[in-house]
């Protein structure tokens, strides 16, 4: 049917559920918590029928369920699985001996397998998503989420959500090792921008060459893609794949549910980025996707050479206390801590109010994150989805 990881997951929170108290935890108070594929599979949790009455809040960073990446036609999803099979040289007729077969191969086969779908350097970067399925007894998701939130069915939780300065920088830091790839998106933007813009599984295709072009002029005007337009390239890919989405969950959810809804952008330059994965020299590039893991957890395993500034540290111990006490109270700024002192408000729906992190010492409230570019990707006609979320907002 689909959504199998998902719901390996519910299993997961369900073990701890009826576990949690042996090791001291309070069985009553699980919060889940995800980054980017991660956050969305956290909002995820908020929405399903399996995983929503064991949950008390959730945290989605820099992704949620409602990301154009985190959702696919149930018909795309099996039409790859099947492709994905024959290129591991399984049975493509008979379900049962496809999937044992599939059973059987290594990740690394499948994950080098899933390359016959790339059409433009990476992308599509995701192959498999979570799909809408039949209605059953088990099923994950039946509803499309958009649905769920609007007809009041998700967990009426606390949420905490948001996104770094610079998300795309991280894929634009891909794109630009190699120019070809970037001569070729620019010459052939109508094609490719949809699967660069992880769009193209949830756009009408027959939209794709508009789309493209209003895509194209609002962050380029009739600038090539180049050195020149790096950080432009970087700003629309970053809202394109986190800035949208996190616009359209905050509205709605501020909008549909009793519980508050708490937003917040990273944009804490430290001494070291992911972005060092894919370039040798970060200078050039901002507070790129996950930067704000770094002060959340123990990333020593992927940034082995990293060494905590005296202002890293700080920053951690910021975010490490803002983070728990969502989890412990469902308020990231209680009244029970004066150790942090600019309170996070949750959003209200006419401000779109948001906490700034700049550094431990600068720290604001502010309004209207990136209203122009978010109002323009509302107004952005990609599916009949898109027309869904501008009719509820």
């Amino acid at each position: 049917m689909g959504n199998e990881g998902l719901k390996d997951q519910v299993e997961a929170l369900k073990w701890t559920k009826e576990n949690i108290a042996k090791f001291g935890g309070d069985p009553e108070n699980i919060i889940v918590a995800g980054q980017s594929a991660g956050g969305a599979s956290a909002h995820y949790h908020m929405l399903s029928p399996l995983s929503r009455d064991l949950i008390k809040g959730v945290i989605a960073q820099s992704g949620t369920a409602l990301a154009n990446w985190a959702l696919m036609p149930h018909f795309l999803n099996a039409r790859r699985g099947k492709a994905l099979a024959g290129n591991l040289g399984c049975d493509t007729y008979d379900i049962e001996e496809m999937m044992t077969c599939l059973n059987a191969a290594s990740a690394r086969d499948i994950i080098k397998g899933t390359e016959i779908f790339y059409e433009f350097d990476r992308d599509p970067f995701i192959i498999f998503k979570p799909v809408i399925e039949p209605v059953y007894p088990e099923d994950f998701l039946s509803q499309d989420p958009i649905e769920i939130i609007t007809s009041g069915k998700a967990a009426d939780v606390p949420l905490l959500t948001g996104l770094t300065t610079d998300e795309g920088d991280i894929r634009t830091t891909m794109l630009y090792t190699d120019m070809n790839f970037v001569k070729e998106l620019d010459a052939n933007f109508s094609d490719h921008g949809p699967m660069f813009l992880m769009l193209a599984d949830g756009i009408y295709y027959r939209n794709r060459e508009v789309i493209a072009s209003e895509v194209r002029k609002f962050y380029l005007g009739d600038k090539p893609f180049d050195e020149s337009t790096r950080s432009k390239v970087s700003q629309m890919f970053s809202d394109a794949a986190v800035l949208t989405t996190e616009d359209v969950t905050v509205e709605l959810h501020t909008k549909y549910s009793r519980k508050p809804v708490y937003y917040y952008l990273f944009g804490y330059k430290g001494s070291a980025s992911f972005c060092d994965q894919f370039s040798g020299d970060t200078e050039d590039f901002g507070v790129c996707h996950s930067d704000d893991l770094l002060y959340l957890f123990n990333c020593e395993s992927i940034l082995p050479d990293y060494k905590p500034t005296e202002s890293d540290e700080k920053v951690t111990d910021l975010m490490t206390t803002l983070w728990a006490n969502f989890a412990k109270y469902g308020n990231p700024t209680p009244e029970t801590d004066s150790s942090i002192h600019v309170k996070w408000e949750p959003v209200q729906r006419q401000k779109q109010n948001y906490y700034f992190i700049k550094s431990d010492k600068d720290v604001q409230m502010a309004e209207g994150l990136y209203s122009e570019r978010a109002e323009f990707w509302r107004n952005l006609h990609l599916n009949v989805r898109t027309k869904m979320i501008r009719d509820e907002l």
